[in-house]
């Protein structure tokens, strides 16, 4: 076997490696964005186009933790988002310590690519999405998305913060939360979220 046949074997096997511990992050986007896009009145309930535009850089999962404890979720009594995760069923002080002890110290400045994806996809630099020319060149409508590594809660629970942003107009759509996602059938689904209050 020549070393060329070894170099491709290994970087298929990484990238296979890559997917599996995003599968989370992939599983949400492929079920909430790709799937719901024909009833999202943003596009005017059209189809979207036919990849995902990613932020490159990593969010920080300190910042992250930091925000969850500033963060609203549904409380299924009144129909209103006035839950603060602490008060709500998945809270476990436990794990929650662990959670904070296991991430709390993760400062690397990190960068997603194409292969993180099982999704189709195009992978933004800082510099691009700073700039509203670069981003007009394909359009100012689309969405781009920003992630942190998947973290996990309570051993089956896996937790990521998830922005949502456009340049349209004078700031743009912003949406900020932390998901809660749990594998049932092979899939992984949102069991819940939390918005983050930015005021």
């Amino acid at each position: 076997m020549t070393k060329y046949t070894i170099l491709f074997i290994c970087l298929i096997l990484c990238s296979a490696c890559s997917i599996n511990k995003n599968q989370p992050v992939n599983d949400y986007m492929i079920q909430y964005v790709l799937n719901d896009t024909v009833n999202d009145s943003f596009y005017n309930n059209k189809v979207r186009d036919s990849f995902i535009w990613i932020g490159q850089n990593k969010l920080s999962k300190k910042d992250a933790l930091k925000a969850l404890n500033n963060t609203s979720h549904y409380n299924k009594n009144n129909g209103k988002w006035d839950l603060k995760f602490n008060q709500t069923a998945l809270y476990n002080e436990k794990a929650w310590k662990k959670l904070v002890n296991n991430n709390i110290n993760d400062t690397l400045n990190d960068y997603w690519n194409s292969n993180n994806f099982s999704f189709k996809n195009r992978v933004f630099s800082k510099q691009e999405i700073d700039s509203v020319r670069k981003l007009a060149d394909y359009s100012l409508r689309e969405k781009v998305y920003f992630f942190t590594d998947v973290m996990y809660y309570d051993k089956d629970i896996a937790v990521f913060r998830l922005e949502e942003v456009t340049n349209q107009f004078n700031g743009g759509l912003f949406k900020d939360r932390i998901l809660f996602m749990k594998k049932e059938n092979g899939k992984w689904i949102v069991i819940d979220e939390g918005i983050i209050n930015r005021n």
